[in-house]
Parts: structure tokens; C-alpha cells; sequence
């Protein structure tokens, strides 16, 4: 609403010949857009809500890692390493994989995971959340992966598991809206960045889809 204060965000590796950028599609969620970003932000559940794909029950840890804010508003989580089973359409086998997390607005949130071939460069997952009512939004996702071994298709159909498997988890979450008070949900030390984006909210005054601190 208003006069737009920042320019638009800008995905560098969209630029990448190498890489497919593929819009992942667009879904309903019967959840607040707020809470959607927090769930992408949230490492925790990976082991268990994406298990046999993106986590592992057996390596449910989710080790100590760095969240610092950024400059102009916006939270960047890095040193971030989480063991999966198949990171990617073409992972061959489980192992620790890098991730790096960007929010640069309340509802628009990037990954950065290492390359199972290349792992010196990273795939990038983009969320833009489109609130429609402080409870209900549309999450729109777009990837930029490296080719390597790889196909639009096989990408899409990737993207559309994962985030059907968290859709029913955040639409049964109570309350719909995301609490922002400090001790409104019992958080641990691998809720840092969760923690860091709730009080970048606060501080933010960002009210619409959020249950402000009393």
C-alpha cells in the first residue's frame, strides 16, 4: 500500500544461463502469509514433515547457525547445515547440505541451498507471499536451479511435493495468524531465525496477518 519505498527485489541468478528459472506454480493457503514465511524459515520440521526428502528422523539436529539483520530492514540466516536425504531432483544420496535464508520483505523470503553436482554455486528458491485476508494468502514460488542432470518438469513437480506437504500443516496451525509477542509460542535455540523474523514484525509495526504483542 502506498508509494513504494525499495526497488524490486533483485534475483541475480535468474541472469544465469545455466540454470532453469521455472515459475513453481501458485497455492491457497488457508494460513496467514506471515505464517508461511516463518514455515519456510523453519528448519525444524524438515526432518519430519519432509522426511525421506528434505530430512531425516534420525538427523533431526538442527545445528547452531548465524542470523543477523540487514541493513534498510530484512534478516539474512547463513552457516546454516541440515542433513538430507535428497536435497534435490538429482541428489544421489543423503548428505549435509549449506542453506542461506534472505528475507528482504515481511512476506517475500529467498533460499540458497548448495548444488549436490556443484557445490561451490547454489540453487535458489524465491517465496513471494500474496496475502488475500489476515488469514488466508497465495504463495507464489520461483526456482532457479543449475541444469546439471536436470529438467524444468522434474523441478516443478519437486516444488509442487514439498509445498503440498507443508500446505496442511500450516493450515492446521492455531492461530492462523502469526503471534508476535516474545512468549506468545515456546521457542528453542533452532528457532533463531524464526525469533529474528517475528521481532523484525514487531519492530516493523507489521499488523495485517499478525497477532500483535499485548
Amino acid at each position: 500500500m502506498g508509494m513504494p519505498t525499495k526497488d524490486i527485489v533483485n534475483l541475480p541468478e535468474c541472469d544465469d544461463p545455466d540454470r532453469f528459472v521455472v515459475n513453481g506454480g501458485s497455492v491457497g493457503v488457508a494460513a496467514s502469509g506471515l505464517r508461511v514465511v516463518e514455515n519456510f524459515l523453519d528448519m525444524g520440521h524438515l526432518a519430519f514433515v519432509h522426511a525421506g526428502i528434505l530430512g531425516d528422523e534420525q538427523h533431526a539436529e538442527v545445528r547452531k547457525y548465524k542470523v543477523e539483520s540487514l541493513k534498510g530492514g530484512g534478516l539474512a540466516a547463513t552457516g546454516c547445515l541440515f542433513y538430507q536425504p535428497a536435497a534435490s531432483p538429482v541428489a544421489k544420496q543423503g548428505a549435509d547440505v549449506a542453506y542461506a535464508y534472505t528475507a528482504l520483505r515481511p512476506y517475500t523470503i529467498m533460499l540458497r541451498k548448495a548444488n549436490p553436482v556443484q557445490p561451490n554455486r547454489s540453487d535458489m528458491i524465491a517465496l513471494f507471499v500474496q496475502p488475500l485476508a489476515e488469514d488466508g494468502s497465495v504463495a507464489h514460488l520461483l526456482l532457479a536451479y543449475l541444469k546439471d542432470n536436470l529438467n524444468a518438469a522434474a523441478l516443478r513437480r519437486f516444488a509442487h511435493l514439498i509445498f503440498g506437504q507443508d500446505k496442511p500443516i500450516l493450515e492446521n496451525q492455531v492461530p492462523k495468524r502469526l503471534p508476535l509477542g516474545a512468549r506468545s509460542e515456546i521457542s528453542v535455540e533452532s528457532d533463531a531465525a524464526s525469533t529474528a523474523y517475528r521481532r523484525w514484525l514487531r519492530l516493523s509495526r507489521v499488523r495485517y496477518g499478525a497477532v500483535p504483542e499485548n
